[in-house]
């Protein structure tokens, strides 16, 4: 088994919550399912654990370097920063859910968790690698993640509401080639880039879900450009 530490404190980013974690999940699967057709994302929710696949994805421990993407300067991708899963990794430890990635594209199991570092005296993020095989047939998927020890109130009441992908009983007024109007009542002013949630905007009538690339937005996915949006 390996062991892999990350320079991530347990209270990186405080202000994140379990909903930004789940939509980081999102954002890197449908953002590798937009890298190639074939690489098909898919999810499900079950008494309490969420799953969350790509067809063809594997992680390499590559990717565990902060800053390490391959996605930047690609306008029709949502993810720019190179932190994702490790930073939503992070905060669904911290609120007490566990975390699994099934890579069986290497034939591996990630499971990371908070070891107490003796170099920095608090606790960091570690991955610990295993070789071992626990398929006993093929899975569906090259790459999954599970998420298990969420509340039905932690997924309906607050990840649900914050992803179009969850739901299916919402009005869609316009499209055009920047995305679509909302117009169902409970997505007035609320905005969204591919179907996730990023901001409200009280004045505006309708909700509106933005195409990749045509809304710029902070690290945190919760900041858009007041001018930007308007003229959108």
């Amino acid at each position: 088994m390996r062991k892999i530490e990350l320079s991530l404190a347990s209270d990186y980013v405080p202000s994140w919550t379990i909903v930004d974690a789940i939509r980081e999940l999102f954002q890197n699967a449908l953002d590798q399912e937009a890298q190639g057709l074939s690489n098909k994302a898919s999810w499900t929710y079950n008494d309490g654990t969420f799953t969350i696949s790509n067809k063809e994805s594997t992680l390499t421990t590559q990717s565990l370097l902060l800053g390490a993407t391959t996605k930047r300067g690609d306008d029709a991708l949502i993810g720019q920063f190179g932190e994702g899963y490790k930073i939503a990794t992070l905060v669904l430890l911290r609120e007490g859910k566990q975390v699994t990635i099934y890579n069986y594209g290497l034939r591996e199991v990630w499971r990371p968790r908070f070891v107490k570092s003796r170099r920095f005296g608090t606790d960091i993020l570690t991955f610990f690698i295993d070789k071992e095989y626990p398929w006993t047939k093929v899975p569906d998927n090259d790459l999954t993640i599970e998420v298990s020890g969420l509340t039905d109130e932690e997924w309906h009441n607050e990840i649900v509401p914050s992803n179009l992908h969850l739901q299916h009983d919402f009005d869609i007024e316009e499209i055009n080639e920047y995305g679509e109007a909302l117009g169902s009542p409970k997505h007035t002013g609320l905005v969204f880039v591919n179907g996730l949630y990023v901001c409200k905007y009280e004045p505006y009538k309708f909700g509106y879900n933005f195409k990749p690339g045509h809304l710029k937005l902070d690290r945190d996915r919760k900041l858009a450009s007041d001018f930007d949006l308007r003229w959108l």
